[in-house]
């Protein structure tokens, strides 16, 4: 009977914390928007970039905060980690943001009177 009971107790422990994980997985998807940016639309086949979850605070399409995310390709099989970065000709970045647990990706063009350095577009 005590050997039944500590195999009970393992998976419900393991059930709660697996429930923890995925919990933390999905962000809220509220997305925060930059005044005055152009946004582009958001890029086909985001169903294969699944799990996503923010690896720092980001949690929009803000231009002015450099994002990191991680999430699953199913395409490949593997966990990958993408950061903000600077679009062509540094008037845009490319922006991912996780929403209903997909990564999204689109570009971004600066406000006016801005321009991407290292991800982030900043007053020039």
């Amino acid at each position: 009977m005590k050997k039944e009971f500590r195999i009970g107790l393992i998976v419900v422990l393991a059930v709660v914390v697996i429930a923890l994980i995925v919990s933390n997985v999905n962000p809220t998807g509220n997305a925060t928007f930059t005044p005055r940016a152009n946004y582009g639309p958001v890029q086909q086949h985001f169903s294969v970039y699944t799990e996503c979850a923010y690896v720092d605070t980001d949690d929009g399409w803000d231009v002015t905060t450099k994002s990191t995310v991680s999430y699953f390709n199913k395409l490949l099989g593997t966990y990958e980690t993408v950061e903000d970065f600077c679009g062509d000709g540094l008037g845009s970045v490319i922006e991912h943001h996780c929403e209903d647990g997909y990564m999204k990706t689109r570009t971004v063009g600066c406000p006016s009177n801005q321009y991407c350095n290292q991800g982030v577009c900043v007053l020039g």
